[in-house]
């Protein structure tokens, strides 16, 4: 469509075209805002899976040494 057709169109046929427009812009606007939510709830999950190895080797660490300590003492563990 060229600027001499948008000259020749009525009124009408222009505020039609305008909300079709409108219409678009949201819908892809939408469409938008979805992916950006998508994209940031799987970085919130990856980081969440991130944050669930860290406290897990953490805790291996944290059971070695307590078991370290009981050898050292000379108690069994439980």
């Amino acid at each position: 469509m060229t600027k001499i057709d948008v000259k020749k169109m009525h009124s009408r046929e222009l505020r039609e075209l305008r909300n079709m427009i409108r219409e678009e812009l949201d819908f892809r606007a939408d469409v938008g805002t979805e992916i950006e939510r998508r994209d940031l709830e799987k970085k919130e999950c990856l980081s969440a899976a991130k944050w669930s190895d860290r406290i897990e080797k953490f805790s291996e660490i944290e059971e070695r040494e307590r078991i370290a300590r009981y050898i050292d003492e000379g108690v069994t563990p439980i």
